[in-house]
Parts: structure tokens; sequence; C-alpha cells
């Protein structure tokens, strides 16, 4: 119930569901994020030092995530501008082509993503 050297389960299980409900839409994980939330809210107001990765959590939540989405050239520049500075609040993918079409049928909007002019497009 605190973030140690090692962040607790349920703090990495909030942020790995927040990402993923940006991703897929799926209620029942959005629910499971604001009810594991309201429960370390006494924690959260009382000793937010004890739990950093759940206070991450509810920044997360409260900030609402954003996406950084690039398809193509995965060395070149776009694709470094995209991972180098540190985005809390987002969700980068870098893809190529081939990984694009793979991820499609399970993340509906990416299919809709193509490259501009031959360039890589985000």
């Amino acid at each position: 119930d605190h973030d140690g050297a090692e962040p607790a389960a349920s703090s990495v299980s909030v942020l790995n569901l927040l990402r993923l409900t940006h991703l897929v839409h799926e209620p029942a994980w959005r629910d499971r994020v604001d009810r594991t939330l309201a429960l370390f809210a006494e924690k959260l107001e009382q000793f937010g030092r004890g739990v950093p990765m759940m206070a991450a959590a509810l920044s997360t939540r409260a900030a609402g995530i954003r996406q950084v989405v690039v398809v193509g050239d995965v060395t070149g520049a776009l694709a470094r501008e995209a991972l180098v500075p540190y985005r809390p609040f987002s969700v980068v993918l870098v893809l190529t082509p081939d990984q694009q079409r793979a991820l499609a049928p399970h993340l509906p909007w990416l299919a809709a993503m193509h490259p501009v002019d031959g360039q890589a497009a985000a």
C-alpha cells in the first residue's frame, strides 16, 4: 500500500490501466482506475510522499493523456523528437508500417493514419 524502492503494484496497475484506456475503449478499466484512486484518496491527502507513483497516476488522470504516433522511419529525427523529451502524460508509439498494420485490427484509430508525401506522419 506504499511506494518504496519499488512502486506498489496498485500504483503501476493504475498507470498501466490509464494508458490502456486511452488506447482501447473499455469502460470497466476506467472504473477500476477511479475506484483505486478513491481507495487511496485519504493516503494521498495525508501522506502523499508515501505513494508518489499513485500521486503520478492521479496527476495523469486529472491531466488526461495525449498521444504521439509516428509511423514510418523509426530512426529519423521525427521519431527521436517523439521519444527523447520526457512526456509524463503521453502515450508515445513509434511504429514501422508493418507494426502499424499488425496493430490496426486491435487499434482501429491507428489504421486511419497515413504517411504524408512519403514521409513519416504523426
